[in-house]
C-alpha cells in the first residue's frame, strides 16, 4: 500500500478511537443514554460509509502498490458531508440540546470514522484480491 493510504488509515483510526473514548465517557456521565448513542454511531457509519466513495481506491501498475485519489463523485460526496459536518449542531438542536447534542454530535463523528475505515479497508481489499495478492 501506499503511504499516503496508510497514514490516511491510521489517522481515521486514531481518531476514531479518542472519539469513542469521548462517546462512551458521555454514556457513563449519563449525557446521552446508550440507545441514542448507537444510533448516532449508527447514522455516523451510514454517512461515513457514503464518504468512503471520495476515495478511489486503484492499483497502480508501475508502483505495484494500493493507491488512492479522488474522482468528480468523490469530491461532490466530500461537499455534502462538509456541509453536514458544519451544520450537524445547527440541523439536530432543534430536537435536543446542551451536553446531550454534544455527545450526539460526538458519536456521529465516531460512527462516521469507523464507516470510512471500513469502506477503504473494503476497497483495498477487493483491489488486492483482483491482482491475486491475497
Amino acid at each position: 500500500m501506499h503511504k499516503r493510504l496508510k497514514r490516511k488509515l491510521y489517522i481515521y483510526l486514531a481518531i476514531f478511537f479518542a472519539m469513542l473514548i469521548v462517546s462512551l465517557y458521555d454514556i457513563l456521565m449519563g449525557y446521552i443514554n446508550a440507545l441514542q448513542a448507537a444510533g448516532g454511531w449508527a447514522f455516523g457509519m451510514i454517512i461515513g460509509y457514503a464518504a468512503g466513495r471520495m476515495s478511489k481506491i486503484m492499483w497502480h501498475e508501475e508502483l505495484e502498490q494500493v493507491i488512492a485519489k479522488r474522482d468528480t463523485t468523490g469530491i461532490i460526496i466530500l461537499i455534502v458531508y462538509m456541509s453536514f459536518s458544519l451544520s450537524r449542531n445547527w440541523i439536530l438542536a432543534h430536537w435536543i440540546t446542551g451536553n446531550m447534542l454534544t455527545a450526539l454530535a460526538f458519536c456521529i463523528v465516531t460512527g462516521s470514522r469507523f464507516g470510512r475505515i471500513v469502506s477503504i479497508r473494503k476497497n483495498i481489499k477487493k483491489i488486492l484480491r483482483e491482482q491475486g495478492i491475497i
